[in-house]
């Protein structure tokens, strides 16, 4: 056999040794992590995790499983984005007295006390500086000062989340280009259902009960439908729409389904009547007997999410 003939033989037997070394190392890792899981080790931290940290782990990587799953697909989601405000939104009652207070020429951010951001188009944009080493945007223009979600190097900055009060509320903005609604998810809602098992609530309203932006997006648009109406059944609804309080909508009989059918073929051509709209829809959401929605989640023995389902 030639030299190179047998070079060329223990080059791809040392190849094979060396795959199977790995193979046997990660599977020997897989099991020490299986070990520890079952134990309730937290591999990753080298210890065991008191209830609080891993609340904290849970807490952090919520946010952080949904800006990176949008890293993913920027095409689908560029437009997406998380806020968070310093408010605790777990009362329902708090969150209807919030949007009740909003300024109507003022943005979500400012009427929600938001305090940080994490915006996919900030991203992207900042991933092309970065890959072309060029100088960048100042993006803090473009977020009026609120804190980051992303680090300079694009990473979700986990240490700030970590940080964060419990007390505080995530709300996100998917696709906020064509989305009318906001879903609110309070963290001070997380409850332990099991070993490492947990339950958050949330809820949803229109963005447009509170928003500068997107109230002027829907002036002068007539909110149509294929349901005909007459031009007094019209005026009685517009009558209705003037006299209608908060207090009067339960979500039974004044549901959101009513508040709808109230504004149907209406021309929403003033902004007052827009944010009318959208404020009366989400207290009848809100103040529905299905609200709030949980979600189920399971974690790892350090907290961090394994999946999440909808209940």
């Amino acid at each position: 056999m030639k030299y190179s003939d047998k070079f060329s033989l223990y080059y791809m037997l040392l190849l094979i040794f060396l795959f199977l070394f790995y193979f046997l190392f990660k599977l020997i890792v897989w099991q020490y992590e299986a070990y520890n899981e079952r134990r309730g080790f937290c591999t990753s931290e080298g210890k065991y995790l008191t209830d609080e940290e891993k609340l904290q782990n849970l807490r952090a990587d919520r946010v952080a499983l949904a800006l990176e799953g949008w890293s993913k697909d920027t095409d689908r989601d560029k437009f997406s984005r998380i806020l968070i405000s310093k408010y605790d939104l777990s009362d329902k009652e708090k969150i209807i007295n919030i949007m009740a207070k909003s300024n109507i020429n003022k943005s979500f951010e400012e009427n929600f006390g938001i305090i940080a951001i994490g915006a996919m188009s900030e991203y992207i944009d900042r991933r092309a500086c970065l890959r072309e080493s060029r100088h960048c945007y100042d993006y803090r223009k473009s977020r009026n000062g609120l804190r980051n979600l992303w680090k300079d190097d694009n990473t979700v900055d986990i240490e700030y989340l970590k940080s964060l009060p419990k007390d505080y509320s995530i709300i996100v903005n998917a696709d906020a280009s064509q989305a009318v609604t906001a879903s609110i998810a309070p963290l001070s809602s997380i409850i332990k259902t099991g070993k490492n098992n947990y339950q958050i609530s949330y809820y949803s309203i229109y963005k447009f009960c509170c928003d500068r932006e997107s109230i002027e997006q829907r002036t002068g648009i007539m909110n149509s439908s294929n349901q005909k109406k007459t031009a007094e059944q019209i005026q009685r609804d517009y009558k209705e729409i003037s006299q209608l309080h908060l207090d009067q909508i339960d979500g039974e009989s004044r549901d959101s389904i009513y508040i709808m059918d109230l504004f149907q073929n209406i021309k929403l051509d003033q902004p007052e009547l827009v944010q009318k709209y959208g404020l009366f829809w989400s207290v009848a959401s809100l103040r529905d007997s299905f609200y709030p929605r949980v979600r189920n989640i399971m974690t790892t023995a350090c907290g961090t999410i394994i999946k999440t389902k909808p209940n």
